[in-house]
């Protein structure tokens, strides 16, 4: 699934989205039948575990649309999981410097731009049935990496991070 949020041509509608708080794969059925784009499963308020975002991706994308996840906080600790799971894109909450900015993304990425451990039996390799070329290619084109700028400081910092 490739979500374009970031490439609208002018006078193209944007896509709309719904965030999922609550862990129920049946809310995600409604918001796809509701004709929404994509949902952001959100990790950082709420009930949602990582099993509930994994069965969020799962159900989502088998039903056309994409899935976000908003990250419990910005340690990076669990990206690589969320990313295997198959994860369109990852919002992280309080990114206040480029510094940790430039650490997040570089977590998302597979080396030698960045940090990420490469897994290709992952869902997000199609259990090892892609070919490790178009997981790669997947992964540098079509993961959208959301900083979340909330905090005064980032604010100040927007430009450079």
């Amino acid at each position: 699934m490739t979500l374009s949020l970031h490439r609208r041509a002018p006078g193209e509608l944007p896509q709309l989205g719904m965030w999922v708080k609550i862990p129920s794969i049946e809310i995600v059925e409604m918001i796809a039948h509701a004709g929404y784009d994509f949902i952001v499963v959100d990790l950082e308020h709420g009930p949602m575990t990582l099993e509930s975002c994994y069965h969020a991706i799962v159900v989502a994308q088998g039903r056309g649309l994409a899935a976000l996840v908003r990250m419990p906080d910005a340690s990076g600790s669990l990206t690589q999981r969320v990313l295997d799971m198959g994860a369109d894109g990852l919002l992280v909450p309080h990114v206040a410097s480029p510094s940790l900015a430039e650490r997040i993304v570089r977590g998302m990425v597979f080396p030698p731009e960045g940090g990420r451990g490469l897994g290709t039996t992952s869902r997000a390799g199609m259990w090892g049935l892609n070919s490790t070329a178009a997981y790669l290619d997947r992964a540098r084109a079509d993961v959208l990496r959301i900083p979340q700028l909330e905090d005064p400081e980032a604010i100040d910092a927007a430009e450079e991070i």
